[in-house]
Parts: structure tokens; sequence; C-alpha cells
């Protein structure tokens, strides 16, 4: 018949294996713990007990342990399943912060082309300050998101011990796929801003380019129209000359008077025809001033 020394050896042995603190997050072997719950059950069988009494000692004893252990496994179960709820509110606050961080995709850059190249000038539509503006304010939008997403980011980092694997793996791939996306808009940011200015500036060169061609036009028209006045005004001033020769060799009052009046009326014309050239010399002049600017 087994010795009842065996017996007490074994609840020892289970009692040195129940942990003495809580079981939630411990290191301690479950499987282990009940093998020995079982092995100590089974000792008892067939043992005499000197007394009695030390029977139903050892027997309270063994019981209070498993009751122990039956404690501290419901415990256990009652804290995991705290943590675990826990684990899902944070994981969810965490990901909701982390979309909620980004800004509408739409980019604003797209718009500013569709005007280029869509057959506005963007030149009359907006000045380059106030399509740098608006420019400036996606940027903004862009660093309050990346303010944003950093501190999710810094939150994660100091929460990090509070999420079980699965929601601490669920919430690092929210992060990075927010950042991934992120870092996709400022790259589309920068791409669009530097394609609207590209724009802006390939119109106003343009535009440039067809003032200078109508200011060349202007003054070659009006070096033309010049030309064809002093044509005019030269011949008024030969016909003058001929009208004085005329005026020397009158006979008489009545065709003295006659002449002199047509000279008068050429002297006008001269006059006015010298207006018109002195006014077509300083719009040349004018024009020539800006294209040297």
């Amino acid at each position: 018949m087994a010795d009842h020394d065996g017996v007490i050896r074994e609840i020892d042995r289970l009692e040195s294996m129940v942990p003495s603190g809580l079981l939630a997050g411990d290191k301690w072997d479950c499987k282990a713990l009940w093998n020995q719950i079982r092995a100590t059950g089974a000792a008892f069988k067939g043992v005499r007990f000197p007394s009695r009494d030390e029977h139903q000692q050892a027997w309270e004893r063994f019981q209070s342990l498993v009751q122990e252990v039956k404690d501290k496994q419901a415990a256990s179960r009652e804290r995991f399943e705290q943590r675990r709820a826990e684990s899902e509110r944070l994981r969810e606050r965490l990901v909701r912060r982390a979309e909620q961080a980004l800004p509408d995709d739409s980019g604003l850059g797209d718009l500013i082309l569709a005007v280029a190249t869509g057959g506005l000038s963007l030149a009359v539509k907006v000045a380059l300050d106030t399509l740098l503006g608006l420019f400036d304010e996606r940027k903004e939008e862009l660093l309050r998101a990346s303010r944003a997403l950093k501190e999710v980011w810094n939150e994660f980092s100091a929460e990090k011990r509070s999420l079980l694997r699965d929601d601490k793996d669920t919430v690092y791939h929210a992060l990075k796929s927010a950042q991934a996306r992120l870092d996709d808009l400022w790259d589309r940011y920068k791409d669009e801003r530097q394609k609207a200015l590209d724009a802006y500036h390939r119109e106003k060169r343009q535009r440039h380019e067809e003032w200078r061609e109508r200011t060349l036009g202007n003054v070659r028209n009006n070096q033309e129209r010049k030309s064809r006045l002093e044509g005019v005004l030269n011949h008024k001033r030969g016909h003058l000359e001929s009208l004085a020769e005329r005026l020397a060799d009158a006979r008489s009052d009545e065709y003295r008077s006659r002449v002199l009046g047509w000279i008068e009326e050429e002297r006008d014309a001269i006059l006015d025809i010298q207006g018109k050239i002195d006014q077509i010399n300083s719009w040349i002049a004018e024009d020539l001033e800006k294209l040297r600017q």
C-alpha cells in the first residue's frame, strides 16, 4: 500500500506550482498545473493515512489548492476579457483617428490644371500670388494631416503594451496605410503645384510673345503709315513751293487772291499732316520703350 507521505509530497508539489500572484498575464503552465492536480487526486487512491483527521486535512488542503487554481483561472479569464475589450476599443479609436487624419484627396491641383488645359487662360483667371495662395491652403491641410497622423503614431507607441497582438497589428497596418496615402497626397501636391506653375508661366510667356508680336506689328504699321504721310507731306511742300512761284507771277488781284487761298489750304494740310506724324512718332517711341523693358 502506498505511503501517505507520497500524497503529501504531491500536494506540496502542487502548492509550489500555484502562482502566488495573479494569473492574468503571468507566466504559468496551466497544462502542467492540471496534470499535477490529476496526479495528486490519483495519489489519494488506495492510501491509508495514520488517522482519519490527517486524511481529511490532506484532502481539504488539496481541494483548497484546486479551488484556488479555479478561482485564479476565473479571475484570469475575466481580466483577459477586460483587456481584450480595452484593446478592441483602443484599436478602433486609433484606426478611426488614423483615417480621420487624412484630408480630402480630391486634389486642388487637378482643378487648376483643368483650367490651364481646358482652353481657358490661367494667366487671366488668377494672378501668381492667387495661384500660390490656393496651393498654400492645400499645403496647410497636408501639414495638419501630418501633425495629426504623427500624434496617432505617438499614441500608438505609448499605448502599444495595452494592445493585444492582433489589434496591435491592425493598428500598425492602418497607420502604415494612412501614412502611405498621406505621402502620396504630398507627392501629388508637389507635382500638381509644379505643373500649375509651369502652365502659368508657359501661359504668361505665350501671352508676352503674343503681346510683343502685336506691339512690333503696331510699330511696323505706324512706320508704314508715317512713311506714307511723309510722302504726302513732301508732295504738299513741293506743291506749296509751286504755288509760291505762281503767286509771284500773278498778273491780277483776283488770281493772286485765289492762289493765296490755295497756299493757306496747303499750309493747313501740312500742319495737319505734321501733327499726325508727330503723334505717330510718339506712338512708335512708346511701343519701342515698352519692348525694351
